[in-house]
């Protein structure tokens, strides 16, 4: 350790977040000594930290002065700091004096010393900077944002306690972020905005808050000032306030943005106020200045009532108004622009439901634009906007700086939603900006597999393209190698970098591998930097950091890589050559592919043989619906598909194959998921969710019956863990879905999710003897489907686990079938199973009968089978079993008698149903009245432990689990009290024990919340008409009030007490 690179060790520090970086202090002391300035240099506070910090710097004042940067957050009241011994006798009350001196306010002083007792992180915010003297950057989201801001307002106007020249306070800020949220908090104008504009050294100024007419006070004529960067997010009505005064008098304003947070276009402002407030004033006064535009491109305005096709014509035949904000083409450096659609093009409605452009957008943009962002709310925009930017790329010559533009819809769910033929023009302009080719490709790498654009242009997206092409000419141009462009995916040689500062070659450096074998170091480092793109680090740090990026050790670059999800790993390899032929292999052993991404992958390995064994594990995951942006560019070369059918030729019928052809041409994902795992040939993992699973089904049935074109070629062969996974309404065929897996040569674990139709018939075929290990099923399922044939079939099945998915009890299979599908079976693996799932999240056609009279009906009455119970039976045989997780009735052997139908108790002891290796047990409820049964076993259990530790003597955690709708654990509180009494008898013996609540949506339960009556659907009143007279007594339940059961207890006697209190309360006494 102590021979790393110094300069390794500060750049893993300068990629650990700020909030993180106090726990490098904690490695060693070469560790704390090395960090110490960097700490404190950049802090990242949340409320509960900022009271011991400001006790640290009264401690120890040199600490002040170094803190340059500072964020605090999640301010509020620090309840977790209570009763901790924050010092106040000796500073805050003459702080508070101090602070008070030339104000006779006792009720404001009083306020502050409330609030530094109760450890308030708005007040101890305000008291932090009245230590911090060479503060430069803040930023704070404070709960009520007037301590703070007094506080900075007076360190500028030298008011006390800042008078004399040896406090001045936060007067030297230069960037200064005044958040305040969620955007409700109401802004101080004169102070919040306008009065920060005067902090005479402040460069940077970012506002959130609310804009009402109350917030609108008179204003001080402003001066002239330094700010270069402006940023207002504000719910703002519209209402006039002098933002035009102030951006005019400043001089060297390079950044302005502003964000209407409103959540109603009906309270919004005009578009025309819009103009009058922002565009006019950057117009007249910043256009020689200004570099970054954002005009409301993510906000809304009280035009966009009118956008639909019906309101727009009351709109605008009622008078001539347009929502056009007027030319950028005088904002000579301008370099992004971010705005509105109607505000960008000089749009006129020719009908209800047709647009044009007026003025070409080549008129309206700068020649100095490099990034344009358009954003548009309905989809009747796009036509004009599309043919301004068709305009724009035939005039592509007048703007040669443009590397990126983006066209963003907004919608309430983030999915783009538009008609087909404004999709087909977003695919035609997107192949005609973009295209598929790079230049300076410097050939085919045996490694490189990557560099097919398709797939590059699919996983990192235009604008991450742009900006990294943009960043590797940059550093070429540095380094004396010229300005050529360059591809995404040809990265930069190391060589390229050669300088006197340059560390050299570091693969010979063995020793700096020791760091990275802490994973925590390593994930810090990756997903901090790593998983973004090459230009933010390079622009964030130095060119020193740069280089240690493109010469880090093999190994560390392979440690980076596998501290990220196989989805997250294709961008590392957009870094630079070096990275990817580091990590290509790694890419291609797990790949999960979303979507369209499915048909670029297989074409960028097409060609390459050696690619397709290179890949172990597949994840197609549900690809339910698909960004627009993502759809295909090209149309599909379908002499190549053709080659492909010709394969199956043997194996499917022609009208089959035929619409699979026309599918794969459709660009039809399900399709071409099918056609990549036949290509597959050393697949180990496979997890697939299949929309529509026809064609995906026929060839993985195909490729596990080893029939042609699998015959010669074998594609599952090899295959050990296999999740087939369908829509829970979907069909599953078990001779297909499921079965056929039990044959695959290698095959160790098994998941499938479907419905099974009660009415389909399947053939009955003998088993092979198998080696699976992991059977785990989730059905819709009410038959029995021939399983125990195949469970009996298993030399070795260590898992087990079945979810009957059905939320409606009658169309559950009954218990007695669970018995003889799975538990019966499962008889035969009791030397091997360690970890066994019994429906625990699931339901049965005996739930219904759960209440007390479904019980009379089902199991009291005369002619029914006096014998019939729900327990499966002992568990005691499975002796290698770890894990189990079963239903209460199928565990206990509970038997219901006439005298006590609700609450019966235990024929056979729990102790004696449950193994001896039992490490975890899991019991879920689906009504109250098991709960007596359930108290029951379990103490017998924990009294079994205590009097023997050899009859449970790995058992560590015991959970009851209750079956909810809404994830909330309900029973009344009698019941509450036997599970707080069970948790208290549990942690007795030195065993976890756990309540929680299963959240199985759609099913109507009978229980009660903890300590409070749950409000069940409405219902036919049964209740009889003497209930309403005046006479009669109520129940304790029904006269419970939703605030007076909140504040129950779990104390029963209390309790009583209590109802009865409110019952005279209501009734009287």
């Amino acid at each position: 350790m102590d021979s790393l690179p110094l300069e390794i060790l500060l750049e893993v520090g300068k990629s650990v977040p700020p909030r993180q970086r106090p726990r490098l202090l904690r490695v060693c002391r070469a560790w704390t000594t090395l960090f110490t300035p960097l700490v404190y240099s950049s802090l990242d506070l949340t409320g509960s930290q900022i009271a011991p910090l400001v006790q640290s710097i009264k401690d120890k004042p040199s600490l002040a002065p170094r803190i340059k940067h500072l964020t605090m957050s999640a301010l509020g009241s620090s309840a977790e700091l209570k009763g901790r011994a924050i010092e106040k006798s000796t500073w805050q009350v003459p702080f508070i004096k101090t602070l008070m001196a030339d104000r006779r306010e006792p009720e404001l002083a009083r306020m502050w010393r409330n609030g530094l007792a109760e450890l308030n992180g708005d007040f101890w915010a305000a008291v932090l900077l009245f230590f911090l003297h060479g503060l430069e950057t803040l930023r704070i989201e404070p709960v009520r944002g007037s301590w703070t801001r007094n506080v900075i307002m007076l360190a500028f106007m030298h008011r006390p306690p800042f008078a004399s020249a040896d406090r001045p306070g936060p007067r030297n800020l230069k960037k200064l972020e005044f958040l305040q949220g969620p955007t409700n908090e109401l802004l101080v104008l004169e102070q919040d905005l306008f009065g920060f504009l005067r902090l005479p050294n402040l460069k940077s100024v970012h506002v959130r808050g609310a804009i009402t007419p109350r917030s609108v006070e008179p204003i001080t004529p402003p001066k002239p000032n330094g700010v270069e960067s402006i940023t207002l997010e504000a719910k703002w009505t519209g209402a006039p306030f002098a933002m035009p005064h102030h951006i005019k008098v400043c001089t060297k304003l390079k950044s302005f943005s502003f964000t209407n947070t409103l959540a109603n276009e009906e309270d919004g402002p005009r578009d025309c106020m819009l103009r009058e407030h922002f565009f006019k004033p950057l117009a007249e006064s910043q256009k020689e200045n200004l570099e970054l535009l954002d005009l409301n491109y993510r906000g809304i305005a009280y035009d966009d009532i009118f956008d639909p096709a019906e309101d727009r014509g009351e709109m605008h035949d009622s008078e001539p108004y347009d929502r056009f904000m007027g030319s950028f083409r005088d904002f000579k450096n301008l370099k992004d622009l971010a705005v509105r659609a109607p505000n960008l093009c000089d749009i006129r409605f020719t009908t209800m439901d047709d647009a044009k452009l007026l003025t070409p957008l080549v008129d309206v943009l700068p020649r100095s634009i490099e990034n344009l962002s358009i954003s548009f709310t309905v989809s009747i925009q796009l036509d004009p906007v599309f043919t301004g930017l068709s305009q724009l790329l035939a005039a592509r010559d007048q703007f040669p700086s443009l590397k990126s533009v983006t066209v963003a819809y907004q919608s309430v769910d983030g999915r783009i939603m538009m008609y087909a033929r404004h999709s087909e023009r977003t695919i035609q302009l997107e192949s005609e900006v973009y295209g598929f080719g790079y230049a300076d490709h410097d050939g085919d790498d045996p490694d490189d597999h990557f560099n097919n654009p398709h797939f590059l242009y699919t996983l990192a997206g235009q604008e991450w393209a742009a900006e990294m092409a943009a960043a590797e000419a940059e550093a070429r141009r540095r380094a004396g190698g010229g300005s050529r462009a360059n591809a995404p995916g040809a990265g930069v040689s190391p060589a390229s970098f050669a300088s006197a500062d340059d560390p050299g070659d570091w693969d010979d450096h063995d020793e700096c591998t020791g760091l990275w074998t802490n994973p925590t170091v390593v994930f810090l480092f990756a997903t901090n930097q790593f998983s973004q793109h090459h230009a933010t680090f390079t622009s964030a740090y130095p060119r020193p950091s740069s280089q240690i990026v493109m010469h880090l050790p093999r190994e560390i670059i392979r440690l980076i890589g596998e501290a990220l999800e196989p989805n997250e790993r294709p961008k590392l390899l957009l870094v630079c050559r070096r990275w990817r032929s580091t990590l290509s292999k790694l890419v291609y052993s797990a790949v999960e592919l979303q979507g369209c991404q499915i048909p670029f992958f297989v074409h960028s390995i097409e060609d390459r043989p050696k690619a397709f064994s290179r890949v172990k594990e597949l994840t197609l995951p549900n690809r339910a619906s698909v960004p627009t942006a993502m759809k295909w560019r090209t149309p599909e070369d379908p002499t190549w598909i053709d080659r492909q059918m010709a394969r199956f030729a043997d194996s499917m019928d022609q009208s089959t194959i035929e619409e699979w052809r026309e599918d794969l041409l459709r660009k039809g994902n399900n399709e071409w998921a099918a056609l990549l795992i036949s290509l597959l040939r050393k697949l180990v993992v496979l997890h697939i969710e299949p929309l529509r699973p026809e064609i995906v089904r026929r060839v993985l049935y195909l490729a596990g019956t080893r029939q042609p074109p699998f015959d010669k070629k074998k594609a599952l062969h090899k295959l050990e863990k296999i999740a087939f996974l369908l829509l829970e309404h979907v069909d599953l065929c078990p001779d297909q879905d499921l079965f056929m897996f039990f044959s695959l040569p290698s095959i160790r674990s098994i998941h499938v999710r479907g419905r099974i139709d009660p009415a389909l018939e399947i053939e009955a075929k003998p088993p092979p003897r198998t080696k699976i290990e992991e059977i785990r099923l989730d059905l819709q399922w009410s038959e029995p489907f021939g399983l125990p044939a195949y469970i009996r079939s298993c030399e070795n099945l260590k898992r087990f686990s079945f979810t009957n998915q059905y939320n409606q009890e009658e169309r559950a299979p009954d218990d007695c079938d669970f018995r003889t599908e799975f538990y019966e079976p499962l008889l035969s693996q009791k030397h091997n199973l360690e970890v066994l799932d019994l429906n625990y999240r699931g339901t049965a056609y005996d739930d219904l009968y759960d209440l007390q009279d479904g019980q009379e009906e089902r199991f009291l009455a005369h002619h029914v089978d006096p014998d019939y119970d729900r327990w499966m039976g002992s568990f005691a045989g499975f002796e290698c079993l770890k894990e189990l997780s079963i239903r209460a009735p199928n565990l206990l052997d509970i038997r219901v008698d006439r005298t006590a139908a609700t609450d019966s108790a235990l024929r056979t002891a729990l102790s004696e149903c449950l193994p001896r290796s039992l490490e975890c047990l899991s019991i879920s409820i689906t009504a109250s009245a098991q709960l007596r049964a359930v108290s029951q076993g379990l103490i017998g259990v924990s009294d079994a432990r205590y009097e023997n530790v050899s009859q449970f003597p790995n058992l560590r955690k015991v959970t009851v689990a209750f079956q909810t709708d809404d994830g909330r654990v309900k029973c009344d509180p009698r019941h509450a009290r036997v599970m707080e009494g069970l948790k208290s008898h549990f942690r007795s013996v030195d065993l976890e024990f756990e309540i929680i609540a299963l959240k199985i949506p759609g099913r109507y339960l009978s229980y009660h919340k903890m300590g409070s009556i749950y409000d069940v659907p409405e219902e036919e009143d049964e209740r009889s008409p003497e209930m309403w007279d005046s006479d009669w007594e109520p129940d304790i339940n029904d006269v419970m009030t939703e605030e007076f059961l909140d504040s129950v207890n779990y104390d029963f006697d209390a309790y009583v007490d209590m109802c009865w209190a409110e019952i005279e309360r209501v009734h009287g006494p």
